[in-house]
């Protein structure tokens, strides 16, 4: 990463992992029935082919500039078509390591306060599995909706109860992984907070041939973090982030309508049932 005369060891490195984790999910995937124990035996053998990847990526998204940015969106857009061929038990699950991934690099983007690469990153167009390109926010956001409705991460033990399994999950996991890119940090969930609401924020923006975005949101673990989110969201808004957000092109560059998507989504999680 250091050395800018080694970023082709830098790809192919990235390459060979991602070849890595493909023909591992292809070819090892466990055969398990599609009861709570075999989608703990799914999501477990999920992520630990996904570990080595996440964390290089993490570490890419910390310690690395836009020169290699392009490189690891292209490998996370490449693996999110190649785990849309996988066939687990639990169809949701396919996309699972992509998203394992994105949060490990959006995560070191976060920590990095590379906003710019970060909201490139989810505006990247991809193609939707039926030839229709959508961006990537769009797409994920779509997964989280359907795990949402179908209740599958309340299958998997210690979750039944929470009110957002699925990013209780996901921070259980980068916590556990983030000794290599965020191992000393005052507090690893405000960055992880930080990275969601921005993912849901950027889900509101439309693309060139739509109107304004509304409603639905994915909201984390950061809805019933309540005073951390007020914070957080006044600063995006009005505060210390909200010209530097802009600036890297956050709801079109401009601050009224940031403000506007702010709002929106504090409305959205405010009609929220644990709320």
């Amino acid at each position: 990463m250091a050395d800018h005369d080694r970023r082709i060891d830098l790809h192919d490195l990235i390459e060979s992992q991602v070849d890595r984790l493909s023909h591992s999910l292809v070819t090892v995937m466990p055969d398990v029935k599609a009861t709570n124990e075999g989608i703990e035996q799914l999501v477990a053998f999920q992520e630990s082919s996904a570990e080595p990847l996440a964390r290089i990526l993490g570490v890419l998204g910390r310690w690395g500039d836009s020169t290699g940015h392009g490189s690891v969106v292209d490998a996370l857009v490449t693996m999110w078509s190649r785990c849309g061929e996988t066939e687990p038990a639990v169809a949701y699950l396919r996309y699972y390591p992509a998203v394992l991934l994105l949060w490990a690099y959006g995560i070191g983007l976060a920590i990095a306060k590379r906003w710019h690469d970060l909201h490139s990153l989810l505006s990247q167009t991809v193609d939707d599995g039926y030839g229709n390109p959508k961006r990537f926010v769009y797409l994920v956001s779509e997964w989280f909706l359907e795990g949402n409705r179908n209740d599958l991460w309340k299958r998997l033990p210690g979750l039944e109860d929470h009110y957002a399994p699925v990013s209780d999950h996901l921070y259980s996991v980068l916590d556990d992984w983030r000794n290599s890119f965020a191992a000393v940090l005052p507090s690893f969930e405000e960055v992880h907070d930080t990275w969601e609401i921005l993912f849901s924020l950027i889900n509101y923006e439309p693309a060139a041939d739509e109107r304004e975005r509304g409603g639905w949101a994915p909201v984390g673990r950061n809805g019933w973090r309540h005073q951390f989110r007020a914070r957080l969201l006044a600063r995006i808004s009005e505060g210390d982030l909200c010209s530097d957000l802009v600036d890297a092109g956050l709801a079109g560059g401009a601050r009224d309508r940031l403000a506007a998507y702010v709002e929106q989504y504090e409305n959205f999680v405010a009609r929220l049932r644990w709320n």
